[in-house]
């Protein structure tokens, strides 16, 4: 296969993830809005408080990842996801970046979300806005995005033996990252609980 025609086909799978990711259809059908809006509006819905977020994302916006993560408050679980995340992005080599992002994100997250909101019983009359963002990534990640990404994978690895080995021990540290991630929120979530339960 020649090589501009994997360059080309891995650029219109990442261009179209991230026309997804910024300009996704709203509730309406009809108007556009980011995920990253959606989330936040989410948030505002179950009455969390979205000022952190908004703040740290100026951050990251006017001066970059590395200078937020040493200057902005984040929580120490999600700063030490975003760390790793941002350990293969500093690796320049995409097919370790599109290792990491398919199974450590687009692969997982559909199966994630169905959990999630089946647990917490998330509906469309409670939180509207929540039940989308979720049904959203469930929808376009477990249909068009996964599959994307593993496409994405197979071109940028081409084959090379050595760019799968390197592309699994991505995928797999990804994982993990992901695993300790929702392992410390829910040590927060009981740690927390456990000190209401007593005063």
């Amino acid at each position: 296969v020649p090589r501009q025609k994997i360059r080309s086909g891995s650029a219109r799978l990442i261009n179209e993830i991230v026309l997804a990711e910024e300009t996704d259809i709203d509730m309406d059908g009809v108007s556009s809005i980011s995920h990253h809006d959606l989330y936040c509006q989410a948030m505002l819905e179950v009455g969390a408080d979205a000022n952190l977020i908004e703040e740290w994302t100026e951050a990251v916006t006017e001066n970059g990842f590395h200078w937020a993560a040493e200057n902005a408050v984040a929580p120490p679980a999600s700063l030490e996801f975003m760390r790793r995340t941002f350990e293969f992005v500093d690796s320049a080599e995409p097919h370790i970046i599109a290792g990491a992002f398919c199974f450590g994100r687009e692969t997982i997250i559909p199966k994630m979300f169905t959990r999630l909101a089946e647990q917490l019983n998330i509906t469309t009359t409670e939180c509207p806005k929540f039940h989308y963002y979720l049904q959203r990534h469930i929808e376009v990640d477990g249909e068009e995005h996964g599959p994307a990404s593993i496409a994405l994978v197979e071109d940028l690895c081409d084959h090379d033996p050595v760019h799968i080995h390197e592309a699994e021990q991505a995928a797999c540290r990804a994982i993990r990252a992901r695993i300790k991630l929702w392992d410390d929120v829910q040590h927060i979530i009981q740690t927390e609980t456990h000190l209401h339960t007593h005063y």
